[in-house]
């Protein structure tokens, strides 16, 4: 299994395996699978959209050897949209040590509007608005940025950037490195 999740209501735990390509949603509860859905490759880092009434809508997650997210139905378990990142012009995709995972690292702002999605190949995060999952912004960061987190208050995203040994501070609001 690579991690495990809970849901924004609470409700379940989500976890997702790298080698059978499985997401399996647990009822918190009763610590029984509800349902499982398989997707074409392995299960990576995964966050949630919410529906108006605290329920999950969305799981997004990140895939091995896809240079983006896919987005699965929460209600209907199916895949319903796979979002590649933008390649770089004139950027040669960084191979090297990407373990499988040329994306690996997704938040969500707290108001739920932006989603972040890291993009090991080109050394940036993307900024993507919720729920119409358009594209707003590029922001380099450094070498292999892996994870990302943001703190309940919104105002920045932290990015744990591998190759660089560091943490790369973005401003939500700007969408530039602060610091």
């Amino acid at each position: 299994m690579h991690n495990v999740y809970v849901t924004p209501d609470g409700r379940y735990a989500v976890s997702g395996s790298v080698a059978r390509s499985v997401i399996s949603v647990i009822d918190a509860e009763t610590n029984t699978v509800v349902w499982s859905v398989k997707l074409s490759s392995g299960i990576r880092p995964m966050v949630f959209t919410k529906n108006p009434d605290g329920s999950t809508k969305d799981i997004i997650v990140q895939l091995s050897n896809f240079h983006g997210f896919a987005v699965v139905d929460f209600a209907t378990h199916k895949e319903v949209s796979r979002i590649t990142l933008p390649d770089v012009p004139g950027q040669e995709r960084e191979t090297d040590g990407i373990q499988g995972s040329p994306a690996h690292g997704l938040a969500i702002t707290p108001d739920g509007k932006t989603l972040w999605s890291t993009s090991k190949y080109y050394d940036y995060v993307a900024a993507y608005s919720l729920p119409d999952y358009k594209l707003l912004k590029v922001v380099p960061v450094g070498l292999h940025p892996e994870w990302l987190t943001i703190p309940p208050d919104g105002k920045d995203l932290y990015v744990a950037v591998a190759g660089l040994d560091a943490t790369v501070v973005v401003d939500n609001k700007t969408m530039k490195v602060v610091a």
